[in-house]
């Protein structure tokens, strides 16, 4: 279901509420489906991470991704568990994560890493 038809408002004539205090389904359809979008969230503004010194962990709090540019970076590995690390082949761009993925940057000169919550 699309995001316009999800908040498509009912018609102005509906009442929100019957004669026997039950709210009507049109009503309840466009309120169940406001509360979701708020509980699941709608897209949230991108973060600025800092770069404290190299190599540099990042741990995802969210699902999202992840962009590397600028700077010098020599190599750019993921991780799920924190033990096995794997060489993403890139040392810009974006890389996408779930929440509990590492991601470690390892550079000379600090790149602008900047993340996307989903």
């Amino acid at each position: 279901m699309s995001l316009l038809a999800r908040f498509a408002m009912t018609r102005n004539q509906t009442p929100i509420v019957a004669q026997g205090a039950l709210a009507q389904k049109d009503w309840y359809i466009f309120f169940y489906n406001l509360y979701l979008g708020v509980t699941e969230g709608l897209p949230q503004t991108e973060v600025t991470i800092p770069l404290i010194a190299s190599p540099m962990t990042y741990t995802a709090v969210i699902r999202g991704q992840a962009h590397i540019g600028g700077g010098t970076v020599s190599v750019i590995e993921f991780s799920r568990d924190g033990t096995n690390w794997y060489d993403t082949g890139v040392t810009t761009g974006l890389v996408q994560m779930d929440k509990g993925d590492r991601l470690r940057v390892t550079y000379s000169v600090a790149p602008t890493f900047t993340y996307f919550p989903m």
